[in-house]
């Protein structure tokens, strides 16, 4: 089955678009337990404080029956005005200290509901993660279903020809692997990075076919190298506005028109 330009379009800006919408999912996950995490903390601290405060109150109470005591003495000696204005002041604490456990009951029931929420939003998110996931997956295998090894095939003049993709995301590895050999191609990568020297890089360019190279990935200084030993060895060099997938597969499906003259 062969399908249309306008197909092949549409599938790639289906696959574009999910991985977008999987990086933001990615990111609100990360946010999300960013946030369980510190509410996590702040929980174990207001129980730790819940505690403290039931101690206190504990001992409060041993004070007061203390202080009732000694009143009860002190009466006989005229002081009592003096124990008066001490118990106003001990009862005045203990309504504060009963405020302050209040209100840290509150902010625990209140945790206690965001984490609820947050684990529910989690569990969404992870969700939507797997189907996201699916589906990119569904396009991957629509774009290999593509693949027609004779002169009718849009990838024909890649069988069996050697594709090196310098820089790019180095996790995206084993997409671009997928993509390269699941259109004929032979897959290449090389990190672009050059602190070990371009010897390696060299070797590479040498026995390559195709080469691409996203400038958003590359430094200027690799971009020059990478230009020049293309002109060097006379080979086709592609330099990529970004390591999409999307951006990739549009230099193989249209080779001659994105190849990049080194003069």
């Amino acid at each position: 089955m062969h399908w249309s330009a306008e197909q092949n379009i549409k599938l790639r800006q289906d696959l574009t678009r999910q991985k977008k919408e999987l990086s933001r999912i990615r990111q609100g996950m990360k946010e999300v337990i960013r946030v369980g995490r510190t509410l996590k903390k702040k929980n174990e601290q207001l129980r730790w404080d819940k505690t403290e405060l039931k101690a206190r109150l504990a001992s409060s109470e041993v004070e007061k029956a203390r202080f009732k005591e000694e009143l009860s003495e002190l009466k006989s000696q005229n002081l009592a005005v003096k124990l008066d204005e001490e118990n106003q002041g001990l009862k005045n604490g203990l309504d504060a200290l009963f405020g302050e456990l209040k209100e840290k009951k509150r902010q625990v029931v209140s945790l206690i509901e965001q984490t609820k929420q947050l684990s529910a939003e989690l569990e969404r998110q992870r969700e939507e993660n797997r189907r996201i996931r699916k589906e990119a997956q569904e396009i991957i295998e629509e774009f290999f279903t593509l693949k027609r090894c004779d002169e009718n095939c849009p990838s024909f003049d890649l069988c069996k020809k050697r594709v090196l993709i310098i820089g790019g995301i180095t996790r995206m590895e084993s997409l671009y692997r997928q993509l390269i050999e699941g259109n004929g191609g032979i897959f290449d990568y090389h990190d672009g990075y050059m602190k070990r020297g371009i010897k390696n890089l060299e070797c590479r360019l040498r026995r390559a076919d195709m080469v691409l190279c996203p400038v958003n990935c590359n430094s200027h200084a690799a971009c020059s190298i990478i230009k020049n030993l293309g002109k060097k060895y006379k080979k086709p060099v592609h330099m990529l506005a970004n390591s999409s997938l999307n951006a990739v597969s549009h230099v193989i499906w249209n080779v001659d028109k994105d190849q990049v003259t080194l003069n």
